[in-house]
């Protein structure tokens, strides 16, 4: 049966040859599959967040934080966060309308400030 001819591993400045694109050592890891997650009804967001979120986006088209900034941008609210942090309290007040980078910074600030990842 024919092989395929090795060729250097793909990572720079490894001189390992390999038939693959990356030789044993820089092979990346395989990726978890998406299967193994728990659905969003058991990770906390059922119907009843849905609703909340689904409100919150139409009370707020636009980037709360977007608007906020000097000079204002208007940016299309993509995603509900939650002001104080948790998502099982779906009062209106608790909600506001933020693009996607907002939301991430918001999020990962909030993590870091709690001791988390």
């Amino acid at each position: 049966m024919p092989w395929k001819q090795k060729k250097p591993c793909s990572m720079p400045g490894c001189p390992e040859l390999t038939a693959e694109r990356y030789c044993a050592d820089h092979k990346p890891a395989e990726h978890e599959p998406i299967a193994t997650r728990p659905s969003p009804s058991r990770r906390g967001y059922g119907r009843s967040h849905r609703r909340w979120r689904a409100y919150i986006l139409a009370r707020d088209p636009l980037c709360m934080d977007c608007l906020a900034e000097k000079p204002p941008r208007t940016t299309a609210a993509t995603e509900a966060h939650h002001v104080d942090g948790h998502n099982t309290n779906l009062a209106e007040e608790n909600g506001r309308g933020l693009c996607k980078p907002h939301h991430s910074r918001r999020t990962a600030a909030s993590r870091r400030a709690f001791g988390g990842r």
